[in-house]
């Protein structure tokens, strides 16, 4: 196997080690994570794969940025399910309103 694939395939592997690890914590309360922030890193995450699989058009170098839009997804969905998400606050969904923008420009 080519080292360029084992490379990839370990930091996409130690990406998704990384948010198994805030997940453990946050379902044991040492962490409470940002409701802006996570949906923010969502969407910003999705754009970023898609757009990185494109320009690279290199599926090795596409797999540590698939990793992390994925277990960011899932962090997201998992946080949301358990209920941990903290509330919006005003500054939160300013922030949020605008990277949002800033994504979709």
């Amino acid at each position: 196997m080519d080292s360029t694939i084992v490379l990839g395939i370990s930091a996409g592997l130690m990406h998704v080690f990384a948010f198994a690890i805030y997940n453990k914590q946050m379902l044991q309360g040492t962490s409470k994570p940002n409701s802006a922030t996570w949906i923010l890193w969502t969407f910003l995450t999705v754009l970023n794969v898609s757009s990185y699989a494109v320009m690279s058009g290199d599926w090795v170098k596409t797999i540590l940025p698939l990793a992390s839009s994925i277990a960011c997804i899932l962090t997201f969905l998992f946080s949301l399910y358990k209920g941990k998400l903290s509330r919006v606050d005003p500054w939160d969904g300013l922030a949020l309103g605008i990277g949002i923008i800033s994504g979709l420009v």
